[in-house]
C-alpha cells in the first residue's frame, strides 16, 4: 500500500513537470491510486498536446506557391498606355492622308502650269531662228531665268523683231539710252543682227521709248540682212544696274546660235564686222576673247573685252556681284571664263579685222601656246596677213 501510494507521487510529480513545460494546462493534483484516473489524464494531456500543435503548426497540404495579385492600378495605366498609342496611330494616319492630298494637289497644279506654258508659247518650226522662249514670258519662267524678275516690273522680250535666214553673229548689246544715234552707228559698223537689250524705267508706251522702237522697226525694214531684235526691261527707278545679268538676257533671245557679247557702251563701236567675224572663225563651240592689242594676250586681258561663243554653251556671266559697274562685272565673267578653261582661253587680235585678207602663209606656233590671231584650217595654223 505504501509502495503503490509512492509511485502514484512520482507518476503525479512527472505529469505535473511536463504539464508545466508548455504552460497550457493548469496544474492538477492527482488523487487516488487507480490506474484509470492516471489513463484519463495521459488521454486529456494527449488531448491538450494535439489541439496546441495543431494551432501552432498547422499541416501544409502541398508546397505554397505566392501567386501575383492582379493590381487595379497597373490595370488602369495599361488601358490608358493602348488608348494613347491608338490615337497617335490615327494622328499619323491623318498626317500622311494629308501629305498625299496636298502632293497631289500641287503636282496636278504644277503639271497644268508647265502644259498651258507648253502649249501657249509653244514654237512652230515656222517661227524662223529665234530663241526657244518666244515672244511671251510668264512671270514664273522669268523668275527661273534671271535674278532681275524681283527687280523689274515688266518684260518683254523680242518687241522688236524681224525675219532673219542668214547664219551670221549676234552681237548683244544693252543700254539705257533712248535715242537711237548710238544704236544706227553701231549697226553701221557691225551690219549684222543684234540683240538689244533696252532697260527704262518708264513704260514701253512712253513718248521717248516709242519713238526708239518706231526707229528700230524702221531700221529692219531698210536693213533685212542685219536686223534689231529689242527686248524691253521696265525696272524700278532705284535699281541699282546688273550688266552681266542684262547681257545674259539679250543672249538668250538671240536669233542665231553664234553670239558676240559687247559688254562696253553702245557709243564703243566695234572693231570688226559680223560678216568678217563669221568669216574668219568658225570655232563657236570655244569660247573666246577678242582683243585689239597684243599686250593683253593673257589674263588679265584689256578691260571690257568681248567674248564670242556659242549661244547654248554652258558658260554664263556670274549675276551675283552689285557693283553696278559694268567693268568690274564683265572683269569677273572674263576670270570665270579663264578659270574654266584652265587658262588656255583662245585669244584673238581684231584690231584689223575689218579689212583682213586670207593667205596661205603658215606660221610657226609655240609647244602649247596659240599666237595671237592665229586661225587653224584643215590641221593647218594660218596668220592674217595685215
Amino acid at each position: 500500500m505504501i509502495q503503490d501510494s509512492s509511485l502514484a507521487q512520482v507518476q503525479s510529480q512527472s505529469l505535473q513537470t511536463r504539464l508545466s513545460s508548455i504552460n497550457s494546462l493548469q496544474r492538477i493534483r492527482a488523487s487516488g491510486s487507480h490506474s484509470d484516473d492516471v489513463q484519463e489524464l495521459q488521454g486529456e494531456f494527449v488531448k491538450k498536446f494535439e489541439e496546441n500543435h495543431v494551432q501552432q503548426a498547422p499541416v501544409s497540404s502541398g508546397p505554397d506557391f505566392d501567386l501575383p495579385v492582379p493590381s487595379t492600378k497597373a490595370s488602369t495605366d495599361s488601358v490608358q498606355h493602348r488608348q494613347t498609342l491608338k490615337f497617335l496611330k490615327w494622328i499619323l494616319y491623318a498626317y500622311a492622308g494629308f501629305c498625299l492630298w496636298y502632293s497631289t494637289f500641287y503636282f496636278l497644279r504644277r503639271l497644268r502650269v508647265t502644259y498651258h506654258d507648253l502649249h501657249e508659247h509653244a514654237v512652230s518650226p515656222n517661227d524662223g531662228p529665234y530663241s526657244a522662249f518666244q515672244t511671251t514670258l510668264s512671270p514664273h519662267r522669268f523668275s527661273r531665268l534671271s535674278l532681275l524678275y524681283e527687280q523689274s516690273i515688266s518684260f518683254s522680250p523680242n518687241f522688236v523683231q524681224a525675219d532673219f535666214t542668214l547664219d551670221r553673229p549676234t552681237a548683244c548689246v544693252w543700254t539705257r539710252d533712248t535715242n537711237s544715234t548710238s544704236i544706227r552707228a553701231f549697226h553701221s559698223v557691225w551690219s549684222g543682227p543684234i540683240s538689244l537689250l533696252l532697260v527704262t524705267t518708264e513704260s514701253p508706251m512712253n513718248q521717248d521709248t516709242t519713238a526708239l522702237l518706231s526707229n528700230l522697226s524702221a531700221l529692219n525694214i531698210r536693213r533685212s540682212d542685219g536686223p534689231v531684235f529689242a527686248h524691253v526691261l521696265v525696272v524700278h527707278s532705284s535699281t541699282q544696274d546688273s550688266p552681266n545679268a542684262y547681257l545674259n538676257l539679250a543672249r538668250l533671245y538671240a536669233p542665231a546660235q553664234s553670239v558676240v557679247l559687247f559688254p562696253d557702251d553702245l557709243s564703243t563701236l566695234p572693231a570688226f564686222s559680223s560678216s568678217a567675224l563669221a568669216e574668219l572663225l568658225s570655232d563657236w563651240e570655244t569660247p573666246s576673247v577678242l582683243i585689239k592689242t597684243d599686250n593683253h594676250a593673257s589674263f588679265p586681258f584689256e578691260p571690257l573685252s568681248p567674248i564670242m561663243l556659242s549661244r547654248d554653251h554652258p558658260l554664263w556671266c556670274d549675276e551675283r556681284f552689285i557693283s553696278g559697274s559694268r567693268e568690274l562685272d564683265w572683269a569677273e565673267c572674263l576670270w570665270k571664263l579663264w578659270l574654266e578653261t584652265f587658262g588656255e582661253v583662245p585669244v584673238y587680235n581684231t584690231a584689223h579685222w575689218s579689212n583682213v585678207s586670207w593667205t596661205a602663209r603658215t606660221t610657226s606656233v609655240g609647244n602649247n601656246s596659240k599666237a595671237v590671231g592665229a586661225l587653224t584650217v584643215g590641221g593647218n595654223d594660218y596668220c592674217l596677213a595685215l
